[in-house]
């Protein structure tokens, strides 16, 4: 999903499904209780770069010239008035130490849950320092690192795994497999 697909609403798509899942979710245990969520798009794939105009100025104060890395803005700058809308903001989560720095593009599809922009700033943050293989923070939300990371371990391992699964058909796991952890 990119942003012109989340502009057209196409992340409604995706709200609407995963609502379903849950509701068939919540019949088949008979639970009545109906969660809040928050749905929000992730995107990387955009041109914009911001720079740390303290830095830029003098740089041509001084006609030095600097690397990309003293430009860049710190990490948790967040970008979220001017130039986005009121459901989008960008937000740089990590540290660059070569090149520019590339910020995310987070949208708000729904947000059932009333979240204050702070909190939600703050959920996202800590999301992006929860990745297991670095103290630092990472460019994404754990969530869709992980994600990646199992996707790409998956497709190594069976390659065709996609190309023959019919989409209503269940993936089977061996049960010797089922509750043992999956190390990415």
């Amino acid at each position: 999903m990119n942003e012109y697909d989340l502009a057209k609403g196409e992340g409604m798509l995706e709200k609407k499904h995963i609502d379903y899942v849950i509701d068939q979710y919540m019949e088949e245990f008979g639970l009545r209780y109906k969660p809040k969520i928050t749905y929000i798009g992730y995107h990387r794939s955009h041109g914009v770069k911001f720079y740390d105009p303290t830095q830029r100025i003098a740089q041509l104060r001084n006609d030095t010239d600097l690397e990309g890395v003293k430009l860049n803005v710190r990490p948790g700058t967040v970008i979220d008035s001017e130039i986005t809308n009121p459901n989008c903001f960008y937000f740089v989560s990590h540290e660059t130490f070569m090149g520019t720095t590339k910020p995310a593009k987070y949208t708000i599809v729904c947000d059932e849950i009333g979240f204050k922009a702070d909190n939600l700033l703050a959920i996202v943050y800590q999301l992006c320092r929860l990745m297991p293989q670095t103290k630092r923070s990472f460019r994404r939300p754990a969530p869709i690192g992980l994600a990646a990371k199992l996707l790409e371990r998956c497709v190594t391992i069976k390659p065709d795994l996609f190309e023959k699964m019919e989409r209503e058909q269940p993936f089977k796991i061996h049960h010797d497999i089922v509750n043992r952890p999956f190390y990415i």
